[in-house]
């Protein structure tokens, strides 16, 4: 999953307002802001383990990509099924 979290990265503060209005008109509703930790116990509580959680600039930067001037602080998750739950 992805998520993005609160402090919304290097967005400054006077166009935080606009976050939401523009990923809405890229046809993305930005509803997954959530710290760290929110994310890793939404996934648990639906009996996931988390097995990587990468910020994008992080990532990008592993595999040589540009990243732009402003970037909403956005994590990819990737989780398995917990084999204690039974899944």
């Amino acid at each position: 999953m992805t998520y993005g979290t609160p402090d919304l990265g290097t967005v400054p503060r006077a166009l935080r307002p606009f976050v939401g209005p523009a990923f809405r008109l890229l046809g993305e509703e930005l509803r997954g802001l959530m710290t760290t930790e929110q994310a890793h116990a939404i996934v648990r509580s639906q009996g996931f383990v988390v097995v990587e959680d990468d910020r994008v600039a992080d990532l990008a930067a592993r595999h040589g990509l540009r990243m732009p001037r402003l970037v909403v602080s956005e994590h990819v998750l990737v989780a398995r099924p917990n084999a204690s739950a039974g899944l």
